[in-house]
């Protein structure tokens, strides 16, 4: 019994051995396998990828330029507006008072076209 056991023993430990040794040597095979076609594949991804990070890398400087023009602009026009609209605030006094003395001239103009209808009604009566 003893020896039966000792050889059960060295049997499960050949096996063992066997087990991790074909467990390792598999790893090994498909590392050796498949790793050139990894390779492979993250060069072909590598190729793929590069035109498509360049091309967003260069429509993101794009759209910075834009934007930076853009802001310009706006500020620029902004500032513009800012200017005609003092401007106009600084003119409408002056717009104002000669919005009065036209009132006043128009009133005046009427009341000599009032004055002058009467004198030329005077002046046929007188002729009459």
């Amino acid at each position: 019994e003893r020896r039966f056991a000792e050889h059960r023993l060295h049997t499960d430990r050949v096996i063992a051995d066997a087990a991790a040794h074909a467990e390792a040597e598999a790893f090994r095979r498909v590392e050796e396998l498949f790793t050139p076609r990894f390779d492979d594949l993250s060069a072909y991804i590598d190729k793929k990828v590069a035109p498509i990070v360049a091309d967003a890398e260069a429509n993101a400087a794009r759209f910075e330029d834009a934007s930076a023009a853009i802001r310009g602009e706006i500020r620029q026009q902004g500032s513009d507006l800012s200017d005609r609209l003092l401007s106009v605030s600084a003119q409408l006094p002056v717009l104002g008072a000669r919005m009065k003395d036209l009132e006043e001239a128009t009133k005046q103009l009427k009341q000599a076209g009032v004055e002058l209808q009467e004198a030329l009604t005077r002046a046929r009566d007188e002729l009459s």
